[in-house]
């Protein structure tokens, strides 16, 4: 499904990429990472691209936690959380629900 809205220019790579990487979270969270590193190295052109790279960000995060990389998540959670646009954050509910 995630290939067909690519195709039919509904959603970008990386918003594929967030959506093939949460499934994976569920089943195999080291393909998971494999999956969020490359979203996160894709280049942001869109609006629906800049929100689910965020959405990403906080989703490598919840799967370093997967892995028992703890360390690890904490410094990225924090890195995350210092390098948040505040203002982008209050502009998106969605995201305000989950990050604030």
């Amino acid at each position: 499904m995630v290939d067909s809205l690519k195709t039919e220019g509904v959603i970008g790579s990386i918003t594929g990429d967030f959506y093939v990487a949460c499934v994976m979270y569920h089943h195999n969270p080291k393909h998971a990472m494999a999956i969020i590193d490359s979203a996160l190295a894709r280049k942001v052109e869109t609006e629906q691209d800049r929100f689910y790279h965020f959405m990403v960000q906080g989703l490598e995060i919840e799967t370093d936690v997967a892995n028992k990389h703890f360390d690890l998540a904490l410094r990225k959670g924090q890195l995350h959380i210092n390098d948040a646009d505040m203002d982008y954050v209050n502009s998106h509910e969605q995201l305000l629900s989950s990050f604030v």
